[in-house]
């Protein structure tokens, strides 16, 4: 009887060792496998790419004075500064090793490395970008006519509500 105690509290440690979080180093390799280090400096790209559009189309028409110019072009940089600091991979990174401990056991981590180390694994980060990019499109080319739908269906009833009244 002790012999079969014995056995299953030591099979409840394995099982809880192998279930363990996953350690940061392995992580961090994960992550740079993955080229995830990379999306902080993207999506800080991307947001001043929309400030700057967004500074255009404030001052689009406007005359202003040389002073004027050069502190509206001015706030865009200091505005990107702080997004950039704010997004750089040493701050962010922490986040993303404790949401992946928290998500994923070591073997999951050590599994993904493999398969992100192999091959297959590289095409699939290289070429991702331009499959989400291409799936991005198709959705927004068959969501945009059900959002007219939408809109056009939505004034009717609001337009038919008004005249029971």
């Amino acid at each position: 009887m002790y012999k079969a105690y014995a056995a299953m509290a030591l099979a409840s440690f394995a099982a809880s060792a192998a279930a363990a979080p996953p350690s940061a180093e392995s992580i961090e390799n994960l992550l740079k496998a993955t080229k995830t280090d990379q999306v902080p400096a993207s999506v800080a790209n991307s947001i001043e790419q929309g400030v700057r559009q967004g500074m255009a189309q404030l001052l689009a028409g406007k005359q202003l004075t040389e002073e004027q110019r050069r502190k509206a072009e001015a706030e865009p940089l200091r505005i990107m500064a702080k997004v950039r600091e704010e997004l750089s991979w040493a701050k962010v990174k922490p986040t993303y090793v404790q949401i992946y401990q928290e998500a994923f056991t070591q073997d999951d981590i050590n599994a993904m490395l493999a398969f992100y180390r192999s091959p297959a694994g590289k095409a699939f980060i290289e070429k991702m970008p331009g499959v989400l990019q291409k799936s991005a499109a198709a959705m927004q080319s068959r969501v945009g006519p059900m959002l007219g739908d939408m809109r056009t269906a939505m004034q009717k009833s609001a337009a038919e509500a008004d005249s029971k009244k």
